[in-house]
Parts: structure tokens; C-alpha cells; sequence
């Protein structure tokens, strides 16, 4: 412990140190780009140097020279008289804040550009195309962007948005707050959440995020229109690890839970904040928590297939459409904290009413001398949503 302690001293004398000539050469300013879908490059022209070193932080200001608890990256690639570094794990949003320090070393002296800044205000594709988007003003934390203005290395993207005729591969297309009708159908969602803790015992809550039929163009019953889960997790302790997500099509089993994904956590999902992600694209989905893929879903040939073998009625309305249907028509983002149900539950000893019961809510509240002592912190807490095109 003694010896680690030294040369951590040692080294934050060497950077202090190495900004006493300031004064001879001032270092030019970094270039930062932000990676879509994830990562940063960091890159400055070469003026002479033999050493390039980066140090930053995400988000929390750094004082001086502090070593940086993101990026300590001292061994700067150079090629083609560039010096550039990249980070293929980072994921950034649009408004975060990069702060840094840099230093090079030139003619055997060592400079530091110290307490800089940067925010992000675009993405470059990884590849190489850039798209552009107008600099977006954050205030409060709750800001609704405007619509992005295409550059000329616009890509255009499958994503549809109501009363929009132009989108970019990458655009933010809305962050935070649902303020505008207009917005509808959309197809890389983020966001993140805290959900609230459950009852110890009955009733069983659930928590969740929803994608649901604007129109229920294939008929509003059954769920022939379809419903898609961002996320789900129940709340009693029993079931608070586990994590499900995919789309549910019809309202009776196997066909209901068909394409619902999985996943165990480590603690209970009401534990801690965590980050939320569908990508939706025109074949298929892909489910992440906390940056990590856990499923994917894939219609082959059209979910009408494998719907009709598993007994779903009104799997023929589906030919109407693509092999995405009923998946392929606007959609709406819904949060909410449910109770009870016949689907989600079996009927197990310490539940207050029973799946299909004629007096199944009747039975549920008559018993809330039962449970009502247990349920403690039933908030929702939803920290971001961010809706980025494909």
C-alpha cells in the first residue's frame, strides 16, 4: 500500500510539472468526435511531439489535473501525422459534457492543456459519414430538441415519424419529455429508469415499458395489433431479478410470451437506476440493459408463421402488412405501475385472488390489510428518454 501510494504522488508531481512552460507553446485545441452508436475519438495534428496524453472525465468536472476517472490514455496512437486515439465502449448523449486535460511533449518539454471543456452536440457514423445535427440548448435537464436540420452527408434513415418527410440516420429526434403529437412511430429508444419497490408479499406489481398501437390498424383486441415491452419486471422480492422484454402478440399462452426475452440480474432491478434500449428496425429487435444485448427477435418470413401454428386467430390480418406486422405501424411510449392481472401471475399460495375469478379485483382489496404495510417506495423514477433514428 506504501509503494502504490508513492507512485501516485510521483506521478501527479511529473504533471504538475509539466506545466510550468506554458508560457513557451500554447497546444492546440483537441478534436472530439462522438461515435454513434457508441464511442469517442480523440485526435490532434502532430507539431513535433513524441508524447500525446489524454485524461477526462463524463460529466463531472475535473479540478486541475486530476487523473480522470473515464479516460487516462497515454499511449496515443500516431499515424499520418495524426495523433488519435479511440474509444469503442463509451456510450454518449447528446448534451453530455466531456471535461479533459491533455499534454504532449515537444523538443524534450512537456505542455498541458488544462480545464477544457466539450459538450456534445452531434454524431459521426463509424463509417466516416458524418450526421449533422442543429446544436441542441439544454436547460433544466428536461428539454425537448427541435427537428434536426439534414447536412449534406445525410443519410436517410427507415424511420418514420408523423408529419416529417426528411431523417437522418442518427438524429435525436426527441429527449426527455413526449410534448409533441406529431411524433409517433420511432426507432432507437434509451432511456433511463428506477423502478419502484414491490409489496414483500401480494398483491404482485408490475413494473414497465411499453411501445403500444397508435390505431390498431390489425383490430384492438387480443393484442392483434400488437404491444412491445422495453421492459418489464414484477416487483415482490421473488420475482425482482428478473427482467423480460419483446413483443406480445396474442393474449393466451405459449403465444402471449412467445417472443419475451430474458434476463437475471445479479440484485433486484428496483435496486438502482438502469439504462433501457430497444432498436427497432424494419426485421427485427434487438433488447439491451445497461449497454448489453439480451435478445433478439426475428420475424423469418412474418410472425403471421409461426402465429397461426400456435393457435393465434388473427394471425391472417398480418399478410396485410410486412414481415413485421403488426409491428410495422406507429406506435406511442407508455411508463406505468400496474397491479394484478390474470397473465403475469400464477395463482401461487400468497396471492390475494385468483387468475379468472369473477371476483378477482373484489378479492384483491378486500385483502389489503395483507400487503398494504409492505409496499414502500412505489415510485416510478425515470432519469431520460431519448428516441434516436436509425
Amino acid at each position: 500500500m506504501a509503494v502504490t501510494s508513492v507512485l501516485l504522488i510521483l506521478v501527479y508531481l511529473f504533471y504538475c510539472d509539466a506545466r510550468l512552460p506554458l508560457q513557451d507553446y500554447i497546444v492546440p485545441e483537441v478534436k472530439l468526435e462522438a461515435l454513434y452508436p457508441r464511442g469517442l475519438r480523440i485526435s490532434i495534428p502532430d507539431d513535433g511531439y513524441t508524447q500525446f496524453s489524454f485524461h477526462g472525465n463524463l460529466n463531472i468536472k475535473m479540478h486541475g489535473i486530476d487523473m480522470g476517472t473515464v479516460w487516462q490514455i497515454d499511449n496515443v496512437n500516431y499515424e499520418n501525422g495524426i495523433w488519435t486515439h479511440t474509444d469503442w465502449v463509451t456510450q454518449l448523449q447528446l448534451g453530455d459534457k466531456i471535461y479533459y486535460w491533455v499534454l504532449v511533449k515537444k523538443n524534450n518539454m512537456r505542455y498541458v492543456q488544462s480545464n477544457r471543456e466539450w459538450t456534445v452536440t452531434e454524431f459521426t457514423q463509424l463509417n466516416e459519414s458524418s450526421v449533422e445535427s442543429t446544436p441542441v440548448s439544454f436547460t433544466t435537464g428536461r428539454t425537448k430538441l427541435s427537428e434536426t436540420t439534414a447536412a449534406t452527408t445525410c443519410k436517410q434513415s427507415p424511420t418514420a415519424v408523423l408529419g416529417r418527410t426528411s431523417i437522418c440516420k442518427g438524429d435525436l429526434l426527441f429527449s426527455e419529455e413526449f410534448v409533441d403529437e406529431n411524433i409517433s412511430q420511432l426507432s432507437n429508444w434509451t432511456t433511463e429508469v428506477m423502478f419502484p419497490q414491490g409489496p414483500n408479499v401480494g398483491p404482485q406489481n408490475k413494473r414497465e415499458i411499453n411501445l403500444e398501437p397508435r390505431d390498431n390498424a390489425y383490430g384492438n383486441t387480443n393484442y392483434g395489433s400488437g404491444l412491445i415491452r422495453i421492459a418489464f419486471a414484477k416487483g415482490n422480492v421473488v420475482y425482482a431479478k428478473k427482467l423480460s422484454g419483446g413483443p406480445i402478440m396474442y393474449n393466451l399462452e405459449p403465444y402471449r410470451s412467445f417472443h419475451l426475452k430474458k434476463k437475471d440480474g445479479l440484485n433486484n432491478w428496483n435496486n438502482d437506476f438502469h439504462n433501457y434500449s430497444l432498436v427497432w428496425k424494419p426485421d427485427g429487435m434487438e433488447f439491451y440493459v445497461d449497454g448489453e444485448m439480451y435478445g433478439t427477435v426475428d420475424p423469418g418470413q412474418g410472425f403471421h408463421i409461426s402465429a397461426s401454428q400456435n393457435g393465434v386467430t388473427h394471425a391472417s390480418h398480418w399478410t396485410q402488412g410486412t414481415v413485421m406486422a403488426p409491428l410495422d405501424t406507429m406506435f406511442y411510449v407508455s411508463f406505468g405501475l400496474r397491479v394484478g392481472g390474470i397473465n403475469d401471475f400464477e395463482d401461487v399460495y400468497f396471492k390475494p385472488w385468483k387468475n379468472g375469478a369473477r371476483k378477482a379485483m373484489l378479492n384483491f382489496w378486500l385483502a389489503k390489510n395483507y400487503w398494504i404495510e409492505t409496499w414502500s417506495n412505489a415510485d416510478l423514477k425515470i432519469d431520460y428518454v431519448r428516441v434516436y433514428a436509425l
